[in-house]
């Protein structure tokens, strides 16, 4: 089983919008999602938060419901995944500081974009959550293939 954690800040917008949509992603490809443990954390969260407003309608517009998620803070137990994929270049860092997990990258470094950051839609208007939501999209859709790749090898 492929661990694979989505970190961002509050584990309220970003990371369960890249959990949800790789999920989404790997059920198109005709994946078994048994065979994979994907799930988001945030280096500040407060556990049991729910996604925020924006992401949930931003995800509910391309007919996913992330309604249900509630956020986890990053802790020992929670960041042994084999491979952390963080929504900034200050929580890649932050994961490989204070983490003993070092398969660490970017979303957007993974994807092959360059290293750079999604921002973070906090607050932001509709517009800004469909933004990020679609700039995630498409670097999952660059890497699902990476990652069906790597769990065949496990």
């Amino acid at each position: 089983m492929l661990k694979v954690a989505f970190v961002c800040t509050g584990n309220t917008c970003r990371s369960p919008m890249a959990e949800a949509i790789l999920k989404s992603k790997l059920v198109e490809k005709g994946e078994d999602l048994s065979d994979y443990k994907i799930y988001s954390l945030g280096i500040m969260a407060l556990n049991g938060d729910s996604a925020s407003e924006g992401s949930i309608n931003a995800m509910k517009d391309i007919g996913i419901d992330i309604s249900i998620h509630r956020s986890q803070r990053v802790n020992p137990e929670n960041v042994n995944a084999d491979i952390m994929i963080a929504m900034s270049s200050s929580h890649k860092k932050f994961l490989i500081e204070n983490t003993n997990n070092r398969v660490v990258y970017m979303l957007n470094e993974l994807a092959e974009l360059g290293e750079k950051d999604i921002n973070d839609p906090y607050g932001g208007t509709e517009d800004v959550y469909q933004s990020v939501r679609n700039e995630i999209m498409l670097s999952i859709e660059k890497v699902v293939d990476k990652i069906i790749a790597i769990n065949s090898k496990k």
